[in-house]
Formats: structure tokens, sequence, C-alpha cells
């Protein structure tokens, strides 16, 4: 029960972070990585927040890897990833999903699913 826990926050937190970054970086002019444009992207609040949630899942994603190994945490928690950060994209910001993602998000769920048989 506490891995599962573990995992659902590492997964939360995760979608969570990038959303946030996400969400920060939207009203940031694109610009060359130069001190003064991180300094710039490490003073918008929404982009701190994000990095917040991503480094306090941490110690979360290390509990996983450790319990369930890293051949079979990375991959769901990099795929539950990948779907709600493909998800929130379109919902929160509009952006497109294809034919061909939703195939590739339901390639995913297979690919979990295979993961967890013994």
């Amino acid at each position: 029960m506490q891995t599962i826990i573990a995992l659902l926050i590492t997964i939360i937190a995760g979608v969570g972070g990038n959303i946030l970054i996400k969400a920060g970086m939207k009203d940031l002019p694109q610009a060359g990585i130069d001190i003064t444009f991180i300094i710039k992207i490490l003073s918008t609040p929404a982009v701190l927040a994000g990095i917040f949630l991503l480094t306090t899942s941490f110690p979360f994603y290390s509990m996983v890897i450790q319990r369930l190994g890293l051949g079979v945490g990375l991959p769901l928690i990099m795929s539950f990833n990948i779907i709600g950060g493909t998800i929130a994209s379109f919902l929160l910001f509009k952006e497109s999903l294809s034919v061909v993602n939703v195939i590739g998000i339901f390639l995913i769920v297979g690919g979990i699913w295979l993961l967890s048989q013994k």
C-alpha cells in the first residue's frame, strides 16, 4: 500500500510540476539560453512551484524504484507522466491531440499492463 501511495504522489507531483512549469513559461518570450533568461525563468512563481513539486517528489520516486525496481518503477512513472502531460496539455493549454497521440496513449497503457504481468 505504501508503494502505491508513493507511486501516486510521484505521478501527481510529476504531472503537476510539469503543468506549472509550462504555465509559467508560456508568458516568457522565447529566447536563447543566457543568464538573463535563466534568471527570468527562476523568478517566475509558477516555474518555482513546478520545481518545488518535482523536487519534493524525489523521496517518493526513490521509494518506488527501490521497491519495484528500476525496470518497472521508472516505466510506470514515466508512462503515467506522459499520459497525464498529454491530457493536461490538451485540456489546459489547448495543444493538439491527434489520432496518433491517442493511439500512442493506448500503446503506453498496453505496455504498462505488460509490465505488471509476472
